[in-house]
């Protein structure tokens, strides 16, 4: 297998699958909610010692800081031999893009009961779409995210594909709520672009 950023809604299930049938003594697992520049550091001086066989370096986080995956980004570009790299996120637009261009995305979704954000990514229309972000103009950042996340893995599912532009479009919106963006016009832009794919 090659190296590869793993988009999931489920770690624990796509690592199992994942890792079905690898000699659990070349797999080195670092889990953690946060991956920060000390995570990073241990993960590149493991990948510096050698092993008999492939060595499979699993990363497992909800977010992964900017200064941790500049610091990983020479050794995921060139890895030491018998190495391969295994990013596993929930959400992609999180992976610096100089990353994602450097790893395939493989993609492990499993059925789950939504967070019920009132909205049928199916069955989306203009009318829908606008008594929606109406509704929710004045939402909370925390609130925000959870939806955008919400929408973001259900369009996946429903079979939207996003492109790199998209990607960086869906990962500046995030950084948007952190600066306390318009959740209209977030919202409005997020289901404007997963309406005209689908359309």
């Amino acid at each position: 297998m090659r190296s590869a950023i793993i988009l999931t809604n489920n770690f624990s299930k796509a690592k199992e699958e994942l890792l079905t049938g690898i000699d659990p003594n070349f797999v080195k697992i670092y889990e953690e909610d946060a991956f920060l520049v000390e995570h990073s550091k241990q993960v590149i001086k493991e990948a510096y010692i050698k092993e008999k066989e492939t060595k499979y370096i699993v990363l497992i986080a909800k977010s992964y800081n900017q200064y941790a995956q500049n610091s990983l980004l020479k050794i995921i570009e060139e890895p030491p031999g018998n190495v391969e790299f295994f990013v596993f996120i929930e959400n992609i637009s999180a992976i610096l893009p100089t990353i994602r261009s450097r790893m395939m995305i493989q993609k492990f979704f499993y059925e789950v009961e939504d967070e019920d954000i009132g909205l049928e990514i199916s069955n989306l229309d203009l009318e829908t779409i606008y008594a929606y972000v109406k509704k929710n103009s004045y939402i909370k950042p925390n609130e925000l995210k959870v939806i955008l996340e919400t929408i973001f893995q259900k369009a996946i599912r429903s079979g939207v594909t996003f492109n790199e532009q998209e990607l960086d479009s869906f990962n500046n919106l995030f950084k948007l709520i952190n600066l306390y963006g318009s959740p209209f016009n977030i919202l409005l832009k997020v289901l404007m672009m997963i309406y005209q794919k689908r359309g």
